[in-house]
């Protein structure tokens, strides 16, 4: 729920390993690798735009970040998040009659976070995701999630953090069968200019719509990923007094 401030670009670099229960043949997945780079603007003090571009079905995102909401210690937040997605892998069958909007996906978020003190943050994340296609006949086109989420602060500059998403909806489909909820623990460390998070989890996609309603993997089955997030912010103009 943190914005940039007006003028600041930030740079986000991800990068997520492969299983590890790929065992030595796949250097227990770190011989594999899902990247998705990102650029994110501060319009002002309420809006924030992006543009991220994953390996993942070879994606390319488009987002916006909206303030709701923020009480005068800032202790309370609340912001608007969408997101738009474009799938440009080839059509898996050329020889049909293909639509653009077949590659489109779509999420809603509310982000609702609250400072319990210095050391514990905790979000909330509500979310809909709708596709324009899906796999099988009886996938729904639209998913609800609804997502938790906490940060610990050690130090002044590392920190620990963990998110958990429940898909909601019927079990029976699919979608629901092959695809699991998706969880994440990890450690952000800050440093002059740059900020790193080191995190495990079982879902291989970075943007929003593939680690919602897409995670394959399991923890108990040992689908456990290595992934690492590099951040760093520059200031594009100033801000007018």
């Amino acid at each position: 729920t943190e914005l940039l401030k007006p003028g600041i670009m930030e740079m986000r670099i991800s990068h997520r390993f492969g299983p590890m229960s790929s065992g030595v043949n796949e250097f227990w997945g770190l011989d594999q690798a899902t990247i998705r780079l990102a650029l994110e603007y501060g319009l002002n003090k309420w809006i924030n735009i992006g543009l991220g571009r994953s390996t993942y079905q070879k994606t390319v995102d488009g987002f916006a970040k909206i303030r709701l909401h923020q009480n005068e210690d800032a202790s309370l937040n609340l912001v608007y998040y969408g997101s738009m997605t474009v799938n440009t892998l080839p059509y898996p069958n050329p020889e049909t009659e293909n639509y653009f909007s077949s590659r489109l996906a779509y999420v809603n978020q509310l982000l609702l976070s609250k400072k319990v003190n210095d050391a514990l943050s905790i979000l909330l994340v509500p979310s809909v995701v709708h596709k324009n296609l899906v796999v099988y006949n009886d996938d729904p086109n639209t998913r609800v999630t609804l997502g938790a989420g906490g940060k610990i602060n050690i130090t002044k500059v590392t920190s620990i953090q963990a998110e958990y998403h429940y898909r909601f909806g019927d079990q029976s489909t699919n979608d629901y069968k092959n695809f699991h909820n998706s969880f994440s623990v990890g450690m952000g460390f800050h440093t002059k200019g740059h900020f790193f998070e080191f995190h495990l989890t079982n879902s291989e996609p970075i943007i929003d719509k593939g680690f919602l309603t897409e995670t394959t993997g399991q923890w108990k089955n040992g689908d456990i990923r290595i992934g690492f997030n590099i951040i760093r912010d520059f200031k594009i103009r100033k801000p007018k007094k």
